[in-house]
């Protein structure tokens, strides 16, 4: 959880960024009669839905400017560190909820933890979401983090075996998914929690599954739009990790800056893939601003 000055609530992106610099999901604002509040402090939501697209309208909302970053190609939505009032990790947040003890939807927050940690043990599980930020109401999601690949392979089992579906979306602002059946893999209502669950995984330190980010970030020399049929062999660790990062059997490598492109991903298959290439790194980048792309399953991955 990110508060800045001036009233914004956001999530930090899981990406590297320059020392100083904090890529951010902006959440919410300080307003009037806000739904959500933190205190006495009343906060309106300013994103809709996710993806490209949602991030966008939710930088117009918030006010947050973007600042160019030759690593990435492209205008990234940073926070300046000497912005930052406050700044807890996720695994802090989650020890503090549940140390605590206090607030009057605490029981849905420990069975929704209980559920999880039970698989993949305690010490690998954070929180984020508003109940990271003490304003979760009756109706909020309980958003978790899953940290390593292992357990979100475990995470991954557990939602596509035992949650049911709260809704079967194929488009996260203007990235598609297509051809794949609706499996709640990292969204569902699990026995006993009243409200949905989330959850990400993420690796040990910022994007390091990722070769596309073994420094600070991609190149973007000759980015061009792609479209093509590749075979992704599913099992893919690094694909339920953020930002999802998988290979084909041509040699590409692709990375999804769009989190619900990381189940298909992990399952693999034969897909035709639309994104950005970066020619020189046969990387090809999905769920850009640029090019938001699209994933359509043409046969199911056989091993």
């Amino acid at each position: 959880m990110v508060a800045l000055r001036g009233g914004l609530l956001g999530v930090e992106i899981g990406l590297p960024a320059p020392a100083g610099l904090i890529p951010l999901i902006p959440k919410y604002v300080m307003c009037e009669r806000g739904l959500w509040l933190r205190g006495i402090i009343g906060f309106c939501r300013v994103i809709s839905h996710y993806g490209p697209g949602g991030l966008e309208e939710a930088l117009n909302r918030a006010g947050l400017s973007l600042a160019y970053d030759g690593a990435y190609g492209a205008s990234m939505p940073y926070a300046r560190g000497f912005d930052v009032i406050e700044y807890v990790s996720p695994r802090t947040a989650l020890e503090m909820r549940v140390l605590s003890g206090r607030g009057e939807l605490q029981h849905v927050l420990m069975r929704a933890v209980t559920a999880l940690a039970g698989k993949v043990g305690l010490l690998s599980l954070g929180l984020t979401g508003s109940y990271a930020m003490g304003i979760e109401r009756e109706f909020s999601d309980v958003d978790l983090v899953v940290y390593g690949g292992d357990a979100a392979q475990v995470a991954y089992d557990l939602f596509t075996s035992a949650a049911v579906p709260v809704s079967c979306e194929t488009e996260f602002g203007g990235f598609k998914l297509e051809g794949w059946p609706c499996v709640p893999w990292r969204r569902g209502l699990l026995s006993d929690v009243p409200t949905p669950v989330s959850w990400v995984g993420v690796p040990p330190s910022l994007a390091s599954h990722c070769k596309a980010f073994t420094e600070r970030g991609p190149s973007p020399s000759r980015l061009a739009p792609f479209r093509g049929v590749l075979t992704v062999p599913g099992g893919q660790p690094e694909g339920l990790l953020y930002p999802p990062c998988v290979r084909s059997e041509e040699g590409y490598v692709i990375v999804s800056y769009e989190y619900n492109a990381g189940g298909p991903l992990y399952q693999g298959g034969v897909l035709e893939v639309t994104g950005l290439l970066a020619a020189t790194e046969d990387v090809i980048f999905l769920g850009s601003r640029e090019l938001p792309g699209s994933l359509r399953l043409l046969k199911p991955y056989r091993s």
